[in-house]
């Protein structure tokens, strides 16, 4: 059975410890398409929070907060390379994308590569503070 949300523009996760994975793998195709903000707090068994399966459809994706989710090793994780090389397609569908907050995150390797960060070019604010092994090389 296909799981859709084609309206949903906000959608917010708190506090839930147990949570290992956020997106379902089997997504009607219109899925999450009209998100404009997404947030995660406090879901400290989470490794990934946008993963390859979900990225071509967060077109419409404004702002994306991830706070206190201390097992987070990447906030873009793409076939299984936290950090790794996105393709073309997989950029372009961040065009929208104007605030990115991070805090907390302990475990905090990458939030995207550099050849990720050159083409947000609607990115106004980029926030991260409290992620202790956030590796220097990479955004």
């Amino acid at each position: 059975m296909l799981v859709g949300f084609p309206r949903l523009e906000y959608l917010s996760i708190k506090g839930l410890h147990k949570l290992t994975s956020i997106w379902h793998n089997q997504l009607a195709p219109d899925s999450f398409c009209k998100l404009i903000q997404f947030r995660v707090q406090s879901c400290s068994s989470l490794k990934h929070i946008l993963v390859c399966g979900i990225l071509k459809r967060l077109h419409s994706l404004q702002e994306l907060r991830v706070l206190a989710c201390e097992s987070v090793e990447a906030v873009f994780e793409v076939e299984g390379k936290s950090g790794g090389d996105y393709n073309q397609s997989e950029i372009f569908i961040f065009r929208n994308l104007t605030k990115v907050a991070i805090s907390g995150c302990k475990r905090l390797k990458y939030v995207f590569p550099v050849s990720v960060a050159k083409l947000l070019e609607k990115l106004e604010k980029l926030w991260i503070f409290h992620c202790e092994i956030l590796e220097q090389n990479r955004c």
